[in-house]
């Protein structure tokens, strides 16, 4: 439920925002994207820690599962919200999958190489990992999951 409304919240901020001279430049794109995409990895997070804790799966694998269900939840909010695609579900989320499992990779390796050589916790380490995905996933979806045609 935290999620939900820390998500509603920052939707209503987007929207009271809205008169600054910067929401359409990729700047503003990239703070509603991270903004959105905290629900997502509030929902990772979560996961991670429960999966961890009650011993059913190790740090990797809770990730991955975590990532998945925090990509069902940035799906539709960026969808939505963030890009007001008027894409097809079938194209964009096609694209869409195609670049969070790009970023499922990449979290999953950049996780285990801190991990194994920094010997940092796991959660330290989800954090790390975080921003490195962040970066990657906006720019995919901005370039090519949401990106409308343009008759030129």
């Amino acid at each position: 439920m935290l999620v939900f409304h820390s998500i509603i919240s920052i939707l209503k901020v987007k929207r009271v925002l809205r008169i600054i001279p910067i929401r359409s430049s990729i700047i503003w794109k990239f703070i509603c994207f991270a903004g959105v995409g905290a629900g997502g990895t509030l929902v990772q997070y979560a996961t991670l820690f429960i999966l961890v804790r009650l011993h059913i799966a190790n740090a990797i694998a809770a990730s991955a599962i975590g990532f998945i269900l925090g990509a069902i939840v940035n799906y539709y909010l960026n969808y939505r919200y963030i890009f007001t695609s008027s894409k097809r579900h079938r194209d964009a989320m096609t694209k869409f999958l195609v670049v969070a499992l790009a970023g499922l990779a990449i979290n999953v390796a950049v996780l285990s190489f801190i991990m194994s050589n920094f010997h940092l916790h796991y959660f330290v380490s989800q954090v790390i990992s975080t921003g490195f995905v962040l970066f990657f996933n906006f720019t995919g979806n901005y370039i090519w999951t949401f990106r409308e045609k343009t008759n030129e």
